[in-house]
């Protein structure tokens, strides 16, 4: 897997911990500094609308992905 170590380490967490039946929705961000591009990764919430609600709602149901 390429990328720093600790990336590696918290893909394999995760992945221990859907094996072990949970599921735990992704979530990812960037930490950039400069105005463009924008971040890498982006997460993405499937919501009902664009409210905070509505996207605390969608991570609560686990309706995310990452890219």
């Amino acid at each position: 897997m390429e990328g720093a170590p600790q990336n590696a380490q918290a893909v394999r967490f995760w992945q221990a911990i859907l094996s072990s039946g949970r599921h735990v929705p992704p979530v990812g961000g960037g930490d950039r500094h400069m105005l463009f591009p924008a971040g890498l990764p982006t997460t993405y919430v499937l919501a009902s609308e664009g409210s905070p609600d509505a996207v605390l709602a969608g991570l609560a149901a686990g309706n995310t992905f990452v890219s």
